[in-house]
């Protein structure tokens, strides 16, 4: 039995490129998302651009456990190949170094820019506000939806530039992933029902009027994007008197907008984003802690304070 996190990785990064002489296994921390490290090994066929991640630090608690070294290479080894061979909307994994084959299915990513910084300096991105935009090819594995990041070697793999990765997921991201708005009460009476909780749902009854509504995709996952579609944010002002609205960031799968109606204070709302960040969001989720704002008359999102 090893005695440290560290020796558990050597003797697991020894055994892979055992199990697979011919890939390239390399350990390391892993810049998840946000800033969150986490112990891993990448797994590269020499023919391949695209390097699988494989988190370390769950197997080590299994280790501590009791569970061979043995077992646990042979599962990285298993998951090493269903993530080489997925398939990818019916087309093999080995087409994804075909810009053709895969342009339509490049979508939008929305993630902090500051918390990014590092990661963002290996793959093509955009600066949107105090955010990022970066690249993903949307994906199917075992009947699950995923993504893969669009990093820089993948992109000059594909001879195009950024702008090119931009123009093709402005179309695709909306089209891929239609957009739905949801009053607030709706989700709470729903909650409050469901959980047979009969103070709650008091409590929104007593609230129906909260013009407070859950912006996302149908899916619920990285629906933030929509920030970078105003015309959504339009057909929400339209439908309520054509009024300026909070833009509210809970999480990078989804926002809340509220409507302005001099009720509540930017101030006030930006200490609820981060008291909410704090608490209920998990790190790597974090979209971040400002206040964003749809100025109607401009049919435009700014950033309302830093």
């Amino acid at each position: 039995m090893c005695k440290g996190l560290h020796e558990f990785i050597e003797m697991v990064t020894k055994e892979v490129r055992h199990l697979l002489p011919n890939c390239k296994v390399l350990a390391g921390d892993m810049d998840k998302k946000n800033g969150v490290i986490l112990k891993g090994i990448a797994i590269q066929n020499e023919e391949s651009v695209i390097a699988p991640n494989i988190y370390i630090d769950s197997y080590y608690a299994e280790y501590k456990d009791g569970r061979t070294l043995e077992s646990i290479c042979k599962e990285i080894v298993r998951l090493y190949y269903r993530e080489k061979n997925p398939v990818i909307m019916g087309i093999d994994i080995s087409k994804v170094t075909d810009f053709e084959a895969v342009k339509h299915r490049i979508c939008f990513r929305l993630v902090n820019y500051k918390k990014n910084e590092s990661q963002l300096q290996t793959m093509p991105h955009r600066k949107f506000l105090d955010l990022a935009i970066i690249y993903s090819v949307a994906v199917t594995l075992d009947g699950a939806e995923g993504s893969i990041k669009v990093m820089d070697s993948l992109l000059e793999y594909w001879g195009v530039c950024e702008q090119n990765l931009y123009e093709m997921a402005l179309q695709n991201t909306e089209n891929y992933n239609k957009w739905m708005v949801v009053p607030m009460r709706d989700i709470l009476l729903k909650f409050a029902m469901e959980q047979n909780d009969d103070d709650m749902l008091e409590s929104v009854i007593q609230n129906l009027d909260l013009p407070l509504y859950v912006v996302s995709n149908t899916q619920k996952i990285f629906g933030a994007t929509v920030l970078l579609y105003t015309e959504v944010f339009r057909k929400i002002s339209r439908s309520l008197g054509n009024c300026n609205l909070y833009i509210i960031p809970s999480s990078v799968h989804e926002l809340m907008v509220l409507e302005e109606t001099g009720e509540f204070e930017p101030e006030h709302l930006i200490e609820m984003v981060r008291d909410v960040n704090c608490d209920t969001v998990e790190p790597e989720e974090v979209l971040g802690e400002n206040l964003y704002f749809y100025d109607a008359g401009n049919n435009q999102v700014v950033l309302l304070t830093e």
